[in-house]
């Protein structure tokens, strides 16, 4: 039995001797952009190849020397759209009509009514010509092409108005006295050609850092900053504008494109929109920038600690469709977990034991409460995050000293004191200074942002200035510099569900299950998502493993003062991709 190259579908079914179960010998599948693999040799029954013609977007299946001579013609468009799991279903779905239509002469039972009936519960919109009698006069028994147009376009009609045609779109290949199935490929007097154009890599960091910067803005004020794509509902969300906030934009962001990967209609417009994508953008290079940025950030070596978990729980039972499985674990680097949430005590049990020992036990109880029995999906998000300085702060020189949080409220908390070269930056017009404390290996740093302005009030300013263009110009601003740094030391966790955030964000379909669209995640179920937990933890401290600022703190220079003696921003970001890790506004430090 040859073996099966699999090509653009699924890599658990490569793992397995799948010709028996299409019933041929030699089966050539294409790539992720459609050109054929291997050599397509044909044996007793058939084989095919799927290739890139020359008219437009529209991609022929053909399948070659059936029993009878009967040639299948199957236009697509899904099968070039640039969504990665459309791409492999629609692939997938031809592949098994391809074999359906190859029964037909062999005395299974197979007739064209019952394909007729078979074919739009696939998914498609296609056309059907029966098999003609045979031609007086031939030598054997050759049928006309059978053709399928636009197969599986019920979700993207062809830009090409003549390929509904199936008389007009291949004319060559109606050709009857041809038993050669080359004989039957559309002539033309240009070659097939593939056009190879630059396209440059996803930047995820600045549509990382604005939604970040969206969501504290919505936890602060409680401003909707976006409307549904159905209609809004009105007034404003509860918000907290004096108190902590710590959220982790890679991991919320990274969880909604996972459910975004997932998503048709209104549901993944409203998605899209949230997350700050640019409209224009192809979808597939945002899905690659995930993979590549993720893969390079949870590297073992970046002498920093980094917990991530990032996990999507369906109810037991739930039918999830295998390549929706694999392309979350290879963009996202997550994955999806059953559960039993008809039993609510142990799916809390279940998924609280779970995230905990992604987090090396440092995140509990992420579930404070048993989700409802009627839950359907569950998003959890947890990141723990600890680095060592670069330039350690002395311990022997953290001393207690005053922190003003409004002219009303003053708190005396442990400041860490150092003298070191970092990065340091200040903007009059933003009103305010900078600076970037590395961690070990110079990979990741913490940014720290102080308002001119003291209290409260300054950092609510602050906040309603800055967006993701103006803090990428402070940061390429910033020049290294020797800074007297006075700082307190702080310990954050933070837990919210985001689902009132979101639909805050515009995202609302997402959360109803008359209107979410999900049907890329799952077959046959109305699928909806009921909470998006996050919770995230930090530690700023004294610690480092580079004992390099005593010797700094001896040379004779001008320094500059930096003293975070007032609330303030920080965030951590990864420095060679450019993305925010957490990012967390300091009202009133505390301390583990």
């Amino acid at each position: 039995m040859t073996s099966w190259d699999a090509g653009g579908l699924s890599r658990a079914a490569r793992k397995k001797d799948t010709s028996q179960v299409l019933g041929c010998d030699v089966i050539c599948c294409p790539d992720e952009i459609g050109n054929p693999i291997g050599g397509g040799i044909v044996k007793e029954r058939f084989s095919f190849v799927l290739s890139p013609q020359s008219d437009g977007d529209i991609h022929r299946l053909r399948v070659c020397r059936l029993p009878e001579n009967l040639l299948l013609f199957c236009d697509s468009n899904e099968i070039a759209s640039g969504r990665p799991l459309r791409r492999r279903k629609a692939m997938f779905r031809v592949f098994i009509l391809a074999f359906l239509f190859s029964l037909l002469t062999e005395g299974n039972g197979i007739t064209f009514p019952f394909l007729q009936n078979l074919v739009p519960r696939l998914g498609t919109d296609s056309e059907f010509f029966p098999p003609r009698p045979p031609i007086p006069g031939s030598d054997s028994d050759i049928r006309p092409p059978l053709r399928i147009s636009n197969i599986l376009s019920s979700r993207r009609q062809s830009s090409n108005p003549q390929s509904s045609n199936p008389q007009s779109s291949n004319p060559q290949s109606s050709n009857p006295q041809s038993s050669d199935p080359q004989s039957s490929r559309p002539q033309s007097s240009n070659p097939p050609v593939i056009q190879i154009t630059e396209s440059a890599p996803f930047d995820l960091h600045e549509s990382m850092t604005q939604l970040g910067l969206d969501i504290v803005q919505v936890l602060t004020t409680g401003e909707k900053l976006r409307q549904c794509v159905r209609g809004d509902r009105k007034g404003k969300l509860p918000a907290d504008s004096t108190g902590n906030v710590l959220i982790s934009p890679l991991s919320i962001s990274s969880a909604l494109s996972m459910l975004w990967l997932g998503a048709e209609g209104d549901t993944g417009k409203e998605i899209k929109a949230a997350l700050r994508y640019p409209a224009n953008e192809d979808e597939r290079n945002i899905h690659d920038a995930y993979n590549r940025n993720l893969t390079a950030l949870l590297r073992p070596d970046r002498g920093v600690t980094l917990n991530y978990s990032n996990t999507l729980f369906g109810n037991i039972g739930l039918s999830v469709i295998l390549y929706y499985y694999e392309d979350v674990q290879t963009y996202y680097k997550s994955t999806i977990r059953g559960v039993d949430f008809k039993n609510p005590v142990k799916a809390r049990e279940h998924i609280n034991r779970w995230v905990g020992n992604q987090t090396d036990g440092r995140i509990k109880d992420i579930l404070s409460q048993p989700p409802s029995p009627d839950t359907n999906l569950m998003i959890a998000n947890a990141i723990y995050f600890k680095g060592n300085w670069a330039y350690p702060f002395p311990e022997k020189d953290t001393q207690i000293d005053t922190f003003t949080v409004s002219p009303n409220e003053v708190l005396r908390v442990p400041i860490m004191n150092n003298v070191m070269e970092i990065p340091f930056a200040r903007d009059d017009k933003l009103g305010v200074s900078v600076i970037a404390l590395p961690y070990d290996k110079f990979e990741m740093s913490l940014y720290i942002l102080l308002p001119f302005d003291q209290g409260v009030r300054g950092l609510q300013e602050l906040e309603s200035r800055l967006d993701a263009r103006s803090l990428d110009t402070l940061v390429r601003s910033m020049n290294v510099s020797t800074v007297t740094v006075a700082m307190p030391r702080f310990s954050m966790e933070y837990k919210t569900d985001l689902r009132s955030v979101l639909g805050a964000l515009g995202v609302c379909d997402l959360f109803s299950p008359a209107s979410a669209d999900l049907r890329d995640i799952a077959v046959n179920e109305t699928l909806y998502v009921d909470e998006v937990l996050h919770q995230a933890n930090v530690e700023v401290n004294e610690k480092g493993t580079v004992a390099a600022a005593a010797t700094i703190a001896g040379v004779s220079r001008t320094f500059r003062s930096f003293r975070v003696d007032r609330p303030f921003i920080f965030f951590i970001k990864d420095n060679p991709t450019g993305l925010p890790l957490f990012w967390g506004r300091v009202i009133r430090p505390q301390t583990s």
